[in-house]
C-alpha cells in the first residue's frame, strides 16, 4: 500500500520520467497560456512544479492562437493551476 501512496504523491515526477515523454503541452489555466516544447529538466517543490522546456511554442489557451516562439523557458507553476500532456504532434 505504501508504494501506491508514494506514486500519487509524486505523479508529476513519475509522469515525466517515462521513457516516451519528451514533447509536452503545458496548459497554464491561471495565465490562460499553453506552452509546447521538449522537456529538458524538471523539479518539484512543496508548492510548485518547475520545468525547463526547449523549442517552445506559446499559444493562447482557449483559441490556440500562436503568440511566439522561445528557444528555452523555465516555468515555475503553482500546483493545481496547470495540466501537462504528452504532445503527440511533435512525436509523429
Amino acid at each position: 500500500m505504501r508504494k501506491i501512496i508514494n506514486l500519487f504523491n509524486s505523479c508529476f515526477k513519475v509522469f515525466l520520467k517515462k521513457d516516451d515523454i519528451y514533447w509536452v503541452a503545458i496548459r497554464d489555466y491561471q495565465n490562460e497560456i499553453m506552452y509546447t516544447g521538449l522537456v529538458t529538466g524538471f523539479n518539484e517543490t512543496k508548492d510548485y512544479n518547475e520545468l525547463i522546456l526547449s523549442g517552445v511554442n506559446v499559444y493562447t489557451l482557449y483559441e490556440s492562437k500562436e503568440l511566439y516562439f522561445l528557444s528555452k523557458i523555465f516555468l515555475s507553476l503553482k500546483k493545481g493551476t496547470f495540466t501537462i500532456e504528452k504532445w503527440e504532434e511533435k512525436i509523429k
